[in-house]
């Protein structure tokens, strides 16, 4: 039965050293087992940003497909729970934003996806914690 609740995340890894004693009296035997408990990862960590906002300047004519940030998460879970997609926000998917840029689901960098003019909109990405 558990005592507490277990964290991958904190302590990954238990080693216990088992006794059995039989009813031997004075000549008692003894033996040992070593067991090791694995814990398991689940999905119970969120990725957080190295930043909160990402604020990034973009000259008109920028030639579609350039690279005007990088963003970068983390997430502390192992395996396939700590990959990481990157996915602009319904929000910024809905707005004009999508149509001027795109995101690299995998490696975070936002592209440019149209030759910037002056009329194009300024626009900050937000980034949720």
């Amino acid at each position: 039965m558990l005592k507490e609740k277990l964290d991958r995340e904190s302590e990954p890894e238990y080693r216990m050293r088992l006794f059995a004693v039989d009813g031997g009296g004075t000549e008692a035997m003894t033996g040992t087992a070593m067991v090791t408990v694995h814990v398991i990862d689940v999905n119970d960590r969120r990725p957080r940003f190295s930043k909160p906002l990402y604020e990034v300047l973009v000259t008109e004519n920028t030639p579609p497909g350039t690279v005007v940030v990088a963003v970068e998460a983390f997430d502390d879970d192992e395996a396939q729970n700590g990959v990481i997609d990157y996915q602009f926000a319904v929000s910024t998917q809905e707005s004009s934003s999508s149509r001027i840029f795109s995101i690299n689901n995998s490696t975070g960098q936002i592209l440019v996806k149209v030759t910037l003019s002056t009329t194009t909109t300024t626009t900050t990405f937000r980034v949720a914690q």
